[in-house]
């Protein structure tokens, strides 16, 4: 366990695994402790986006209860071509957000997003005047899954093609930086070779394109954090048995991370 008082907060991404930083954040709550800043990507910027409102904890915990009712719908399969219309996350973030500017949160924040045309990373914060709500659909979009979202006169998509754990971008490195990332090396169950066997009915490929990015998100986030020069604590959550499309199981998942960050996260 670790001391916690001044801290920044990074979000990753990873879809429905995402749930688990809204039982870190619960933790916090009974902490009574708010970071310096929040740093989000895609799943992790839904989360921090609410909790940079400092909203009272029944409140924020409630409205994900109610979010779960629409993102449990979602069933993200990679052998499936279509992309899923994003109109009905968008309504629940603009009841949420309104017309509320990235810079006008409570709590500072930055969402990581990817320019779709340039490859290169966006992130929005506090000098930038765009809504909330397009911020975070942008950061959310995965490519081929979700359209892809127009802010100004350029295109975004997911931030984790660039940045799933955006240490790099903390405006105050010389405090504590609190990363939670959700498709970190606990989040990948061991391999069996029958299981993941390539020539085989559609399940198991889809299983082999989910541990391949599961992988790629590992390495890319290895190499953020060994190049971090902050004092960091990195929780990684037990969600070896949960899949990226497992919204159903959004209780369970929420649960693996509050206990992630009752063994990490503690006061005198």
């Amino acid at each position: 366990m670790n001391q916690i008082d001044d801290f920044n907060l990074v979000l990753s991404g990873g879809a429905a695994l995402g749930y688990a930083h809204i039982g870190v954040i619960k933790r916090l709550y009974e902490l009574d402790r708010y970071p310096q800043e929040i740093v989000g990507t895609s799943m992790g910027a839904i989360v921090g986006g609410v909790y940079a409102l400092k909203l009272p904890k029944e409140e924020f915990l409630k409205l994900f209860d109610e979010f779960n009712s629409i993102f449990k719908w979602l069933r993200i399969s990679f052998s499936d071509a279509s992309i899923i219309d994003s109109q009905k996350i968008y309504t629940i973030l603009d009841r949420q957000f309104g017309d509320m500017r990235v810079s006008q949160t409570p709590i500072p924040i930055k969402i990581v997003a990817t320019n779709f045309e340039s490859g290169e990373m966006r992130v929005f914060g506090k000098g930038d005047d765009i809504a909330l709500k397009d911020a975070i659909l942008a950061s959310m979009s995965i490519p081929a899954i979700f359209p892809q979202v127009q802010i100004d006169d350029t295109f975004y998509v997911d931030g984790y093609l660039g940045a799933n754990l955006g240490l790099e971008y903390l405006s105050n490195k010389s405090i504590l930086t609190v990363a939670v990332d959700v498709m970190g090396a606990n989040s990948l169950s061991p391999f069996v070779k029958d299981k993941y066997r390539f020539f085989g009915h559609t399940k198991a490929v889809i299983k082999n394109m989910e541990r391949a990015m599961r992988l790629m998100m590992i390495n890319q986030t290895k190499t953020i954090v060994e190049n971090f020069e902050g004092e960091l604590m990195l929780i990684e959550p037990k969600l070896h048995k949960f899949k990226t499309s497992h919204f159903q199981k959004y209780k369970k998942i929420k649960k693996a991370g509050y206990r992630s960050a009752v063994e990490r996260l503690v006061i005198d």
